[in-house]
């Protein structure tokens, strides 16, 4: 945390929106946006993503 201060970084959160599912479905779900988490981690402005 003491990185995201002296940076002045705020954190980014990533939310998957689904119920209750395996490791392997998560990873196929992120998988599949990583075109979408790629944009999200290089806008300096954007701190909240949600995946469906």
């Amino acid at each position: 945390m003491k990185l995201l201060f002296d940076e002045n970084l705020s954190p980014k959160v990533v939310w998957i929106k689904k119920g209750n599912c395996s490791n392997r479905q998560i990873q196929l779900i992120l998988r599949n946006k990583v075109e979408a988490l790629e944009i999200f981690y290089q806008d300096a402005n954007e701190s909240f993503i949600r995946i469906r």
